[in-house]
């Protein structure tokens, strides 16, 4: 697993940054403000293969993921949801350092947002990196059925790259007739069991996603795990040079690996030339979750030099506290997924027949569960 730093002391006074300087409310001369509105609704959306039919979710934007919102760091952010559901919500700005009152922690921070009514959400972006929004009550079912999307927030020093792609990876818990699994909502065996795993991968609420790219394009690549309890373990058919966690700089790491822990995520930079870049859920087997596609129609680029950024990558930040993390965590979980036969089991209840379903070139059995 990456190695990560506990931070100690995340208060301006310990760190004494200048980035930190923009939760004085003071904000930068050059401030923009970004201003969005969303409904967070019912809605239709296609997560399994071209033969499935349509899952009942919950979302924002009508979208799956959620509509990316992009910033400049330093930015003032001004974001009101309407909310059309028939339960309270709310929404939680995931990694940003804001002020409480904006955090979205229903009954703590703020009231939940009521059926019939709206709450704007407005907050200096003090950081860049790699964020993600998403409900915050009732967090174990709203997620599950699809509240969330992602945050990116461009810094000054970004490195320089032909496609900047966001993969937001979930594993959701479908029925044999591809809607969520609401029966096992609360079910006290996933809250004792390391929570609510599911049956079903997708990368941008797809499955067997694509993306297509530039032939000899340099990608940054970031990745956030949406998925309620799934540690994925990542594999990558090409090399990939870690530049970032949890929307912070790290030292560069080259890797063909990654394990993403769930609200975690990673930044990479990937060269991609000629010849497809694929990313395999390594867990219980190998199962296809993402692929970058040259595609020669987007245009071609020189192929690329071996430095790793065409110009200077920005430094790790310097913190006056921290502590390196000395032991390794293990996580154990059951692998729901296992080739050549993708078989995907529910975790509560009695197995009480099983459906075959397609999933690209594996044949998966889904295994429905009774729940009483």
């Amino acid at each position: 697993m990456l190695r990560r730093d506990f931070i100690l002391g995340m208060t301006g006074a310990a760190l004494g940054t200048p980035a930190f300087a923009s939760l004085s409310g003071v904000a930068p001369a050059n401030q923009a403000t970004i201003t969005r509105r969303f409904d967070v609704a019912p809605a239709k959306h296609r997560l399994g293969d071209a033969a499935a039919s349509d899952s009942d979710l919950w979302l924002y934007g009508n979208s799956s993921p959620g509509p990316l919102i992009r910033a400049k760091q330093h930015d003032r952010l001004s974001v009101t949801f309407n909310n059309r559901l028939s339960v309270d919500t709310s929404v939680h700005w995931h990694g940003i350092r804001i002020d409480n009152r904006m955090d979205g922690v229903a009954h703590l921070t703020q009231q939940p947002i009521a059926p019939g009514e709206s709450f704007t959400y407005d907050f200096t972006l003090p950081d860049a990196g790699t964020y993600w929004f998403h409900s915050h009550t009732r967090s174990w079912e709203q997620l599950a059925q699809g509240l969330y999307g992602p945050l990116i927030v461009d810094g000054p020093d970004d490195p320089e790259v032909d496609h900047d792609i966001v993969w937001m990876i979930d594993d959701w818990r479908l029925d044999e007739n591809w809607q969520i699994h609401t029966e096992s909502f609360g079910s006290l065996r996933d809250w004792s069991h390391q929570g609510r795993l599911g049956n079903w991968l997708t990368v941008n609420s797809v499955s067997d996603f694509t993306e297509q790219v530039k032939p000899n394009s340099r990608v940054r690549l970031r990745l956030i795990n949406a998925a309620n309890a799934r540690i994925f373990n990542l594999s990558f058919s090409g090399k990939a040079t870690l530049i970032a966690t949890d929307g912070f700089p790290t030292s560069h790491q080259e890797t063909d690996r990654i394990t993403l822990a769930p609200a975690q995520r990673v930044d990479l930079i990937v060269d991609v030339g000629t010849s497809p870049l694929s990313m395999t859920e390594i867990s219980g087997g190998t199962l296809p979750a993402g692929k970058l596609l040259p595609t020669t129609s987007l245009g071609t680029d020189l192929p690329l030099d071996q430095s790793l950024c065409r110009r200077p990558c920005p430094p790790r930040p310097r913190l006056q506290r921290h502590v390196e993390s000395p032991f390794t965590c293990k996580a154990g979980f059951t692998a729901i997924w296992t080739a050549p036969n993708m078989r995907a089991k529910f975790l509560d209840c009695g197995i009480s027949r099983q459906n075959t379903v397609s999933y690209g070139p594996l044949t998966a059995k889904l295994a429905h569960t009774a729940c009483g």
